[in-house]
C-alpha cells in the first residue's frame, strides 16, 4: 500500500511537503516491519531539504522574514521490481523554493535484499574483477548519443561523455528487473536543465561478468 507523509508550516517560512512512500504488510511479510522503517527514513531525510530552504538555524526560524508565497515538495515512487527477497525502487522529488526561477528534481533510489535488510550496491551483480563500470559505460553513452541534438537545449555529446565516465558515482542512481538495469540521470548529470531527467535500459545479455539471484533469473 501507499503511505503518504505530510508535513506543512503556515507562518512566515511557508512550506507544504508531501511524499509518498510503499509500505507493506506485517502480517504478509516477516521483514516488513524493518523495511518499512527504512523506507519511511529515507524518505524522509529529503524533506530536510524543505525545511532548509531559508537557510536559517532552526531557532531562528521565528525571526526570518516572512515569505510571501509557499514552498512546495513532493515525491512519487515507482516499485521497478519486487519478487522473493529483492525490492528495487525509485524515487522522484522536486522541491520548489518560493522566489526561484523554477523547481528542482531529483531521483534516490532503494535496493533491497529483504531478508534480512540490505542495501544492494551495483558490484553485487557482477563477479570480482569485472570492469562492469566500463562495460556499462560504452552501453549507456552508445542509448544516450541517439538522442543528442535532436532539440534545442537538449543533450550534447561532450555533456553525455562527462557524466558517463566509468565512475561509480555515475551509476549509482540505478534499478534493477528481471530484463535489465534501468539508470536515472537527474537534471545538469548527463545534460541541461531543460533536458530533463534521462533513463537508460541496460539489458542484461548486453553485460558480462554478471552474477543473478535466483529471482532475476526468471
Amino acid at each position: 500500500s501507499t503511505h503518504i507523509f505530510r508535513e506543512s508550516r503556515s507562518n512566515n517560512l511557508k512550506y507544504d511537503a508531501q511524499a509518498e512512500y510503499p509500505c507493506f504488510s506485517p502480517s504478509e511479510y516477516s521483514w516488513a516491519e524493518e523495511a518499512n522503517a527504512y523506507i519511511k527514513a529515507a524518505v524522509i531525510s529529503e524533506v530536510q531539504g524543505i525545511r532548509n530552504l531559508a537557510n536559517e538555524t532552526p531557532w531562528t526560524w521565528s525571526l526570518a522574514e516572512t515569505d510571501e508565497g509557499e514552498s512546495s515538495f513532493g515525491a512519487s515512487y515507482d516499485i521497478l521490481f519486487f519478487r522473493g527477497r529483492l525490492l528495487s525502487i525509485r524515487f522522484s522529488f522536486f522541491a520548489y523554493h518560493f522566489g526561484g526561477n523554477h523547481p528542482s528534481h531529483w531521483t534516490r533510489i532503494l535496493n533491497l535484499y529483504l531478508d534480512p535488510i540490505y542495501n544492494i550496491k551495483l558490484k553485487h551483480f557482477f563477479e570480482p574483477g569485472v570492469d562492469y563500470l566500463g562495460q556499462i559505460s560504452i552501453a549507456v553513452r552508445k542509448k544516450l548519443f541517439t538522442r543528442c541534438g535532436l532539440n534545442e537545449g537538449g543533450l550534447s555529446q561532450a555533456f553525455v561523455l562527462t557524466g558517463t565516465e566509468p565512475e561509480r558515482g555515475n551509476f549509482s542512481t540505478f534499478n534493477f528487473s528481471g530484463s535489465g538495469f534501468l539508470f536515472s540521470f537527474d537534471e545538469y548529470s548527463v545534460g541541461p536543465y531543460s533536458a530533463g531527467r534521462q533513463e537508460v535500459w541496460v539489458p542484461f545479455p548486453e553485460l558480462s561478468g554478471l552474477i543473478l539471484p535466483d529471482e532475476l533469473k526468471r
